[in-house]
Protein backbone atom coordinates (compact mmCIF):
# COMPACT_ATOMS: atom_id res chain seq x y z
CA UNK A 1 0.00 0.00 0.00
CA UNK A 2 3.04 2.26 0.14
CA UNK A 3 4.00 2.51 -2.76
CA UNK A 4 0.64 3.29 -4.08
CA UNK A 5 -0.09 6.10 -1.58
CA UNK A 6 3.52 7.62 -2.83
CA UNK A 7 2.15 7.31 -6.20
CA UNK A 8 -1.63 8.73 -5.84
CA UNK A 9 0.26 12.20 -3.76
CA UNK A 10 3.53 12.56 -5.53
CA UNK A 11 0.69 12.88 -8.99
CA UNK A 12 -2.23 14.58 -7.19
CA UNK A 13 -0.74 16.82 -4.07
CA UNK A 14 1.51 19.02 -6.59
CA UNK A 15 -1.43 19.86 -8.57
CA UNK A 16 -3.61 20.60 -5.18
CA UNK A 17 -0.77 22.59 -4.29
CA UNK A 18 -0.08 24.58 -7.45
CA UNK A 19 -3.99 25.57 -7.21
CA UNK A 20 -3.39 26.98 -3.64
CA UNK A 21 -0.05 28.37 -4.18
CA UNK A 22 -2.06 30.11 -7.25
CA UNK A 23 -4.73 31.10 -5.43
CA UNK A 24 -2.71 32.00 -2.02
CA UNK A 25 -3.63 35.68 -1.77
CA UNK A 26 -7.01 35.19 -2.62
CA UNK A 27 -7.55 32.73 0.22
CA UNK A 28 -5.51 35.03 2.96
CA UNK A 29 -8.21 37.93 1.69
CA UNK A 30 -11.02 35.63 3.14
CA UNK A 31 -8.78 35.30 6.80
CA UNK A 32 -7.90 39.19 6.78
CA UNK A 33 -8.74 42.54 5.20
CA UNK A 34 -5.48 43.93 6.18
CA UNK A 35 -3.60 44.22 2.90
CA UNK A 36 -0.40 43.78 5.03
CA UNK A 37 -1.14 40.22 5.63
CA UNK A 38 -2.40 39.81 2.20
CA UNK A 39 1.27 41.08 0.89
CA UNK A 40 3.66 39.21 3.53
CA UNK A 41 1.45 36.70 3.76
CA UNK A 42 1.27 35.23 0.22
CA UNK A 43 4.81 33.45 -0.09
CA UNK A 44 4.92 32.23 3.12
CA UNK A 45 1.84 30.58 1.63
CA UNK A 46 3.20 29.17 -1.25
CA UNK A 47 5.94 27.91 0.22
CA UNK A 48 3.88 26.08 2.88
CA UNK A 49 1.79 24.62 -0.20
CA UNK A 50 4.85 23.34 -1.91
CA UNK A 51 6.13 21.44 1.23
CA UNK A 52 2.64 20.51 1.42
CA UNK A 53 3.61 17.67 -1.57
CA UNK A 54 6.67 16.32 1.05
CA UNK A 55 4.62 16.39 4.37
CA UNK A 56 2.04 14.59 2.65
CA UNK A 57 4.80 12.04 1.34
CA UNK A 58 6.09 12.20 5.17
CA UNK A 59 2.86 11.21 6.64
CA UNK A 60 2.33 8.29 3.95
CA UNK A 61 5.75 6.85 5.41
CA UNK A 62 4.69 7.68 8.61
CA UNK A 63 2.03 5.11 8.28
CA UNK A 64 4.09 2.44 6.92
CA UNK A 65 6.48 2.62 9.83
CA UNK A 66 4.10 2.68 12.15
CA UNK A 67 1.63 -0.21 10.59
CA UNK A 68 4.89 -2.01 10.72
CA UNK A 69 5.68 -1.48 14.40
CA UNK A 70 8.67 0.88 13.81
CA UNK A 71 7.29 4.26 14.71
CA UNK A 72 10.71 5.39 15.77
CA UNK A 73 12.15 5.35 12.50
CA UNK A 74 9.42 8.47 11.97
CA UNK A 75 10.46 9.95 14.87
CA UNK A 76 13.93 10.34 14.00
CA UNK A 77 12.66 12.62 10.81
CA UNK A 78 10.58 14.51 13.02
CA UNK A 79 14.23 15.34 14.21
CA UNK A 80 16.34 15.70 11.65
CA UNK A 81 13.43 17.63 10.05
CA UNK A 82 13.09 20.05 12.90
CA UNK A 83 17.37 20.17 13.04
CA UNK A 84 17.05 21.78 9.48
CA UNK A 85 14.26 24.03 10.00
CA UNK A 86 15.19 25.50 13.56
CA UNK A 87 18.06 27.42 12.22
CA UNK A 88 17.10 27.87 8.46
CA UNK A 89 13.97 29.97 10.07
CA UNK A 90 16.53 32.09 11.65
CA UNK A 91 18.99 32.56 8.74
CA UNK A 92 16.20 32.59 5.73
CA UNK A 93 14.00 35.03 8.02
CA UNK A 94 16.80 37.56 9.14
CA UNK A 95 19.85 36.65 6.65
CA UNK A 96 23.44 36.17 7.69
CA UNK A 97 26.19 37.39 6.20
CA UNK A 98 26.03 37.09 2.11
CA UNK A 99 22.99 35.03 2.71
CA UNK A 100 19.96 37.98 2.16
CA UNK A 101 16.64 38.54 4.33
CA UNK A 102 13.66 36.90 3.00
CA UNK A 103 11.71 37.85 6.28
CA UNK A 104 8.03 35.54 6.34
CA UNK A 105 8.69 33.59 3.16
CA UNK A 106 11.86 32.50 4.38
CA UNK A 107 10.02 30.77 7.36
CA UNK A 108 7.96 29.29 4.17
CA UNK A 109 11.32 28.40 2.36
CA UNK A 110 12.72 26.85 5.93
CA UNK A 111 9.40 24.63 6.03
CA UNK A 112 10.13 23.38 2.55
CA UNK A 113 13.44 22.38 2.82
CA UNK A 114 12.64 20.81 6.14
CA UNK A 115 10.30 18.90 4.60
CA UNK A 116 12.31 17.72 1.58
CA UNK A 117 14.95 16.51 3.62
CA UNK A 118 12.40 14.15 5.20
CA UNK A 119 11.06 13.03 2.43
CA UNK A 120 14.56 12.08 1.30
CA UNK A 121 15.64 10.72 4.84
CA UNK A 122 12.74 8.51 4.69
CA UNK A 123 13.31 6.90 1.61
CA UNK A 124 16.23 6.76 2.35
CA UNK A 125 15.70 4.44 5.73
CA UNK A 126 12.64 2.85 3.16
CA UNK A 127 15.05 1.67 1.22
CA UNK A 128 17.43 0.43 3.88
CA UNK A 129 14.93 -1.08 6.32
CA UNK A 130 12.43 -2.28 4.14
CA UNK A 131 14.24 -4.61 1.77
CA UNK A 132 12.36 -4.70 -1.68
CA UNK A 133 11.07 -1.23 -1.14
CA UNK A 134 10.85 -0.84 -5.03
CA UNK A 135 10.42 -4.25 -6.26
CA UNK A 136 7.89 -6.81 -5.43
CA UNK A 137 6.21 -7.00 -2.16
CA UNK A 138 7.12 -4.96 0.80
CA UNK A 139 8.35 -7.25 3.35
CA UNK A 140 9.07 -5.95 7.69
CA UNK A 141 12.01 -7.47 9.35
CA UNK A 142 9.47 -8.40 12.04
CA UNK A 143 9.67 -11.12 14.17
Amino acid sequence: FLRTTLLLVVTLAPLGALLLGWRAGDLLALISEDPAVRETGTNYLRWSFAAGVFLTVNNAYMGFWNATDRPHLYFRVVLVQAAVKLPLNYLLMFGWGPLPAFGVAGAGMATFAAALVGTIYHAATATREAGGYWRGPIRTQLG
